[in-house]
This record gives structure tokens, C-alpha cells and sequence, in this order.
């Protein structure tokens, strides 16, 4: 069941994928789009502000020339050039209606703490508009300008209301003018763009879902059919070798003792040294089966987790030197020296004595595979800082480049070579080994370069060492 979810997540991936894909772009797309309609904005109320501000200076100029009492005639304001240029630009503003929907310009002047607007606000229907405390957070940008400051900000106005404003100040009367529009103005037709552009998506998201599901669900149906029966296959596989231990081991076994047997001459000469001869191709071939046998049987064990370990107190100086003088013969047929640095007084291992056996068994039988004729091979065993006992496996054979690493650690496969070829094997050999250091809880590491040797490190977990 859990096999059958998995794989219906990994077909949903592309139609998912698409759909994060087509949503992230129309995002996009509308956040530009606002970016840009943000700057050109802002680049608008900039220019408004500056060009009525340097218009207003340029009234003050004028009013301040020719106000008040000239050649003995009195003026409408006379000796009052400000008050005069203030009344043209209040005449002026009561005939604008500001810009966009929320569009409009503000001036005001301090007077002591508080701020206080010269012209009627659009928003209110109020001619003489309420002044507002210097210090309030409400009217910032105007605060920017009656400050002598020039620039844009996002704040708050004089209403508390969000607005984007550009404010300059007017520094021949004293004044500040600022242009402003509500944020939600300018935000508006993107917000509105998104909801379009997320419903007909959305629409085209559930056709294409629809059609996705109708193509491809027969096709993902047979895909987790045939994965399932591959894996019921699999699993009947590894239960059908590992019920077929006993069955097989049985006769071999018969068949090694009584060629050992003959071997050995026990009941007296064969008769003939032919027979002799056939006496040992028998048992070296029965040897060599059912140490086959023996890979293919433990690896269809734990693949289907019927291995198990057998917890005891492991000798491991008796456990290496039982490994190393079972594999003597053959390092010998190389004249490869094989030999052991133990410490005495190594702690013990908790573990089993059978898989303990077979893994050393696997790693240097492999050592002297890949080593030629008078080369070396060490077994150190040692205990590190983290109380962890570790063996490391050492040879000077051939060594192994990364690609031919990672074949040899996949189950059935073999590093191709003149050496591999004088010894016959599964390929299991490592395979078991990575699976039997699983169950120990440990961990496998291998070093290996063409033509420097390979070491392989064997680290058990610190639970597993036994101190006296």
C-alpha cells in the first residue's frame, strides 16, 4: 500500500510541478507589472510637486514686486505680497479636482505645534480643514516638507489613511506642498489583474488536471500493477532461497565429507592416483558451490529479514586468527604475506560469531582476489576515541577507480580483471558485507586508487564494544 502511494506521488510530480510553475510566473509577471506602475507613479507625483512648488515661488516673486502701495495706488492686499499669493493659489485650487480618484495636492504651514492647511482637503467637504499636531504620526509627508525636505515616502496623510507622496518644501512663504495618492488606488487594477488572472488559471489548472488524470491513469495504474508484482516477486524470490537453505546445504555437505574422506585416505589407499586426483577436483568444486550457495542464501535472507543475529561475546583475537589460518592456504598460493595487528587486550565485541566470521571471510578472501603475486594484506584491529572498535582490512592489489567502486558495491556485479578471473564468485561478497554491518548498526567505508591498494574500514557502533 505504502509502495502504491509512493509511486502515485512520483507520477502527480509533473502536473504539481506545472501548476507551481504557471501560479510563480503570473505572480511574477503582476509584481513587475506593479513595480514598474509604482516607479512611474511615484516619478509623476515627483514632477507634480516640484513644478507647483516652483510655480507658487514663482507667484510669490511677482506678488512680492507689485503688491502693496506703488505710485500712490493701494493694492487689494496692500504691503501683503504672501497673503496675496495665497488668495490666488486658494482661488485656483477651489476650481481643481485633483487627479485619478484620490489624486490631490496639500499645502499647509506650521504655526507653533501644529500643522495647518491652507487649502480645502478633496476627501473632506470642509473649507477651513482641521490642523493636525506637528508630532502626530498622521501627515508625514507634509511634516518632510514644512521641514525643508524634498522626496517621496509611502505614510500616512493628514486622514491616517496609506499614500504614496512626493512633498517639497516652498521655502519663500514658509509652506509645504505635497501630491499624494492613496496606495489602494495604484494597487487596485493589479489586485483586480491577479483575481483574473488566478480564476481563469485556476479554470485552466482543473481542465488540465482533468485531462492529465483521464490520459494518464490507466498508464499509472498498469506502473503500480507491475511495480507490486514485481516486489510480491521479489519478496517469494527470497523466501523461496532462504526456505531452500537447508535443502541445498544438505547433500553438499554429504558430498564434501565423503570427498574429504577420500581425500584423506581414511579406510586406506584409493588405488589408482587418478582417483585421487578426482577426490580433490570433487571437493575443491563442492567448496567452491556451496560458499556460492552460501551468498545467494544469506543475501536472500536478509533481503527478506529472516537473518538473525545471534548476540554474543566475540574473542577478537581468536576471531581473526581463525579467519586468517582458514584463508592461509590461499594467500600462499601467491605468496602473499597476510597478517594481523590485534592488540591483546582489545575489548571483546558484542556480535555473531557466523556473520563476524563470513564478513572478515568475504573482505579478505577479496584482498587476495585483487593482489598480486607477493603482495600484502593486513587485518588491523583497533579501538578509537569514541570507544568504537574498527577493522580495517588493507591490501596493495590493484585498487579500484570511483566507477569501479561503485559496481563493486552493487549486488551481482564484478570488477572485470586478469586477477578476478583466477577465483569464481557471486558478486555478492560486498553487498553482504554493506548488509551485515547494517544489522550491526556499524558503517562500511572503502578507500581504494588504481594501482595503490584498497582499504576497507569496518566502524561498529560504541554499544557494541565489551570492556572488561
Amino acid at each position: 500500500m505504502e509502495q502504491r502511494a509512493a509511486i502515485s506521488r512520483l507520477l502527480h510530480l509533473p502536473i504539481l510541478a506545472v501548476i507551481a510553475v504557471g501560479l510563480s510566473s503570473i505572480g511574477v509577471s503582476i509584481f513587475i507589472l506593479y513595480s514598474a506602475s509604482f516607479s512611474e507613479q511615484e516619478r509623476r507625483l515627483r514632477e507634480l510637486s516640484q513644478s507647483q512648488a516652483r510655480l507658487i515661488e514663482a507667484i510669490t516673486r511677482f506678488d512680492q514686486k507689485y503688491s502693496g502701495e506703488r505710485d500712490g495706488n493701494i493694492n487689494e492686499f496692500p504691503g501683503n505680497s504672501r497673503q496675496a499669493t495665497i488668495s490666488q493659489i486658494i482661488d485656483a485650487h477651489g476650481r481643481y479636482s485633483g487627479f485619478g480618484k484620490t489624486g490631490e495636492f496639500t499645502l499647509a504651514q506650521r504655526d507653533g505645534d501644529l500643522i495647518k492647511f491652507i487649502l480645502k482637503h478633496r476627501h473632506f467637504d470642509l473649507d477651513n480643514s482641521k490642523p493636525i499636531a506637528f508630532d502626530s504620526p498622521a501627515a508625514e509627508p507634509m511634516r518632510r516638507a514644512l521641514s525643508g525636505q524634498s522626496g517621496t515616502l509611502v505614510g500616512l496623510d493628514y486622514r491616517g489613511q496609506w499614500v504614496l507622496a512626493a512633498y517639497e518644501p516652498v521655502a519663500l512663504l514658509n509652506l509645504g506642498i505635497v501630491a499624494e495618492i492613496d496606495l489602494d488606488e495604484i494597487r487596485q487594477p493589479f489586485i483586480v489583474a491577479g483575481l483574473w488572472a488566478l480564476a481563469v488559471s485556476s479554470c485552466f489548472i482543473i481542465i488540465a488536471i482533468f485531462a492529465f488524470f483521464k490520459i494518464t491513469r490507466p498508464m499509472s495504474e498498469h506502473i503500480i500493477d507491475m511495480a507490486e508484482k514485481a516486489t510480491d516477486a521479489n519478496q517469494a524470490k527470497s523466501k523461496f532461497l532462504a526456505a531452500m537453505s537447508h535443502d541445498l546445504r544438505t547433500p553438499l555437505n554429504a558430498i564434501m565429507g565423503f570427498s574429504d574422506i577420500m581425500r584423506m585416505k581414511a579406510f586406506g589407499p584409493l588405488g589408482n592416483a587418478h582417483y585421487e586426483e578426482y577426490a580433490d577436483d570433487i571437493y575443491n568444486s563442492g567448496s567452491l558451490l556451496i560458499s556460492l550457495i552460501n551468498d545467494v542464501l544469506d543475501i536472500s535472507k536478509v533481503e527478506a529479514g529472516k537473518l538473525e543475529l545471534t548476540e554474543e561475546s566475540l574473542d577478537l583475537v581468536e576471531l581473526v586468527d581463525a579467519c586468517i589460518h582458514q584463508l592461509l592456504p590461499m594467500a600462499d598460493t601467491s605468496r602473499q604475506t597476510l597478517s594481523a595487528r590485534v592488540p591483546s587486550d582489545i575489548p571483546a565485541l558484542k556480535g555473531d560469531e557466523r556473520v563476524m566470521f563470513q564478513l572478515l571471510n568475504n573482505l579478505l578472501s577479496n584482498a587476495i582476489k585483487f593482489t598480486p603475486n607477493g603482495g600484502k594484506i593486513d587485518v588491523i584491529v583497533e579501538l578509537d576515541y569514541k570507544n568504537r572498535l574498527v577493522f580495517k582490512i588493507a591490501d596493495t592489489g590493484i585498487g579500484m577507480s570511483e566507477a569501479e567502486i561503485e559496481k563493486a558495491l552493487r549486488p551481482f556485479e564484478q570488477v572485470d580483471g586478469a586477477l578476478s578471473r583466477r577465483h569464481k564468485g557471486t558478486g555478492l561478497g560486498l553487498h553482504l558485507c554493506i548488509n551485515f554491518m547494517k544489522m550491526f548498526n556499524g558503517t562500511f567505508g572503502i578507500e581504494s586508487a588504481v594501482g595503490k591498494g584498497t582499504t576497507i574500514c569496518l566502524t561498529f557502533p560504541p554499544e557494541r564494544t565489551i570492556k572488561a
